[in-house]
């Protein structure tokens, strides 16, 4: 299933798609590209200046295997 809503890194109008296969959703932005975003930040993430936000994402890609999608999660946010 997917849909358009905003962006939860930079509130630009992005694709969702809810994954049946975790507790995530993924994300193709054109701003921020593709990734995806567990369910607990997806909770609290507003809550976050979007200065945080991206520095949350740019810590995921970071951490991230080579070619693999990033999995942006709590863990991120420190």
């Amino acid at each position: 299933m997917t849909n358009s809503t905003a962006c939860p890194v930079c509130d630009m109008p992005a694709v969702w798609s809810e994954k049946t296969g975790g507790d995530y959703a993924e994300i193709d932005c054109p701003d921020c590209g593709e990734f995806r975003i567990s369910g607990t930040l997806r909770q609290v993430f507003a809550n976050y200046p979007i200065a945080d936000r991206r520095q949350a994402l740019e810590r995921a890609r970071l951490r991230a295997r080579y070619g693999s999608v990033p999995v942006v999660t709590t863990y991120h946010l420190s």
